[in-house]
C-alpha cells in the first residue's frame, strides 16, 4: 500500500490521499532515475555562464559605444 499524500491519512479522498505518478505507483524506478541524471549538467551549466557574459558584453558595447569610439581616436591622433 501506499502513503498518503501531504499527511491525509484520516481525511480527504483516496485519489488525493493514495495518488501516485503512473511510473512510482507500479513499484519502479524510472522517474527517480530521470531526476538523478545529470551527465550533461555540467555542460548546460557552462553554456549559461557564457550567454550571461555574452548579453552582459553586448550590452555594455552598445551603453559605452561612444567613449570607445573617442578612446581609439584620442589613440589615433596621438600615433599621427
Amino acid at each position: 500500500m501506499t502513503t498518503p499524500v501531504n499527511g491525509l491519512a484520516n481525511g480527504g479522498s483516496a485519489v488525493a490521499r493514495f495518488w501516485r505518478p503512473p511510473c512510482l505507483a507500479e513499484g519502479s524506478v524510472c522517474l527517480r532515475a530521470f531526476w538523478s541524471e545529470d551527465a550533461a549538467q555540467g555542460m548546460v551549466e557552462y553554456t549559461l555562464v557564457i550567454i550571461v557574459i555574452a548579453i552582459v558584453m553586448i550590452v555594455m558595447l552598445v551603453w559605452m559605444k561612444d567613449s570607445i569610439g573617442n578612446f581609439f581616436s584620442n589613440v589615433g591622433n596621438a600615433l599621427t
